[in-house]
């Protein structure tokens, strides 16, 4: 079986991850077909300049004789979890300088695959098709533009980004930076911080005076149901011990934007809160919620910005009191012009926005997707500032 056939020793980390996910693209094509494929690639004129779009990267290749060949690569675009883990990456994690200077480097693509927002697609995320009439499957008109879009990829992880749906600025590809991914804190304390000869030979100071031993052993916080999402039972496992860990680790990185939600103590509503932090168990939490996993997906968004209210937001409807509807009814026409309201739901169709209060007096965002209204960022006071919008410019 041959494998990482688009490699090069010689390209990017990223290309070359990129390259051996598309392998199983060309594993099943002869080695006629692949070395003509290669060798289309690296003839000028043989294949256009490839054209790419989220999702989609195309391009026309001339035949052997006559004609030219349309050849289409289908990569999954992120969705809006995917999303929201990227913007982490980019934000908290501290890698947005690196993105914006063409820096891909092996932290960056294993801190975004971690993260839940992976870079290179898997094999199964990856389709190609063309219309020549060669009857196997993966010609080598496939294979040559397969070639090239490595190439691309190795010239700018951009190309990537911007297949997967994410708009990156069309950079070089850089060397790495040793700081690469440090928050600003990391950053001063390398800048201004002791060196480690300074740091070992500093003596430690005192040690502070050891906790009194209890009374009795403290016995560990459980629910009585057959399954504690993210809470310690009786029976601690590694498996139990890594999915809190891993809802600690998204809980603290939201909280640094986010107010910090509480733990509900109803079973439902926590398994919304434990699927935020991990996608992995919402089939079995969505058995537990009483709801199909899409329906938890949506709870989980919900919960991320508003927490329990967040979550009534998403079907709760009733009709506010007159003077309310009256005023955003003004506000919101002023600043968009036509706006229609259902109950305590006004969408501004032309912006592809929703506003909806919630029964705390605030305003929550949403925005469409796949022809359905999803959450799309924390509750405000004010609608205009829960629309992300300032005030309307003078006439």
């Amino acid at each position: 079986m041959r494998l990482r056939v688009l490699a090069d020793p010689g390209q990017t980390a990223l290309a070359n991850d990129f390259a051996a996910a598309l392998d199983p693209l060309v594993r099943d094509a002869d080695s006629g077909r692949i070395q003509r494929g290669l060798d289309m690639a690296r003839n000028p004129g043989r294949v256009d300049d490839i054209e790419i779009e989220p999702g989609t990267a195309q391009a026309f290749v001339a035949g052997s004789s006559s004609g030219r060949y349309a050849v289409r690569i289908r990569v999954r675009e992120f969705d809006r979890a995917d999303r929201a883990a990227w913007d982490l990456v980019l934000g908290p994690m501290g890698f947005g300088p690196d993105v914006e200077a063409g820096r891909f480097s092996r932290d960056l693509i294993d801190c975004a695959a971690e993260n839940g927002s992976p870079i290179v697609p898997e094999p199964d995320e990856v389709e190609a098709d063309c219309d020549c009439p060669d009857p196997q499957w993966t010609c080598k008109h496939i294979i040559a533009v397969l070639s090239i879009l490595v190439q691309e990829v190795d010239r700018s992880g951009a190309v990537l980004l911007r297949l997967r749906g994410i708009d990156a600025p069309d950079a070089q590809s850089a060397p790495d930076d040793p700081e690469s991914g440090r928050t600003l804190w990391a950053k001063r304390a390398y800048e201004h911080g002791p060196t480690a000869a300074e740091a070992f030979a500093r003596e430690c100071g005192p040690l502070p005076e050891p906790p009194g031993t209890p009374a009795e052993p403290v016995l560990q916080c459980f629910h009585e149901h057959p399954y504690d999402p993210g809470r310690f039972t009786a029976d601690l496992n590694a498996d139990a011990l890594d999915l809190q860990a891993a809802i600690a680790a998204t809980t603290a990185l939201l909280a640094i934007d986010l107010p910090l939600q509480p733990r509900p103590d109803d079973l439902a509503l926590d398994a919304a809160r434990i699927a935020s932090g991990t996608r992995e168990a919402i089939p079995r939490l969505a058995e537990i919620a009483g709801c199909t996993p899409p329906e938890l997906e949506d709870r989980a968004l919900a919960w991320i910005f508003g927490g329990e209210t967040g979550i009534q937001t998403l079907t709760d409807q009733f009709q506010p009191d007159p003077e309310t509807r009256k005023a955003a009814d003004a506000i919101l026409k002023a600043r968009f012009g036509t706006v229609s309201r259902r109950q305590n739901r006004w969408t501004i169709a032309a912006e592809g926005l929703q506003l909806r209060l919630g029964r705390d007096g605030r305003w929550y965002p949403y925005t469409k997707e796949a022809g359905r209204w999803l959450p799309d960022g924390p509750p405000a006071a004010d609608p205009l500032e829960a629309a992300a919008v300032g005030p309307p410019a003078p006439g």
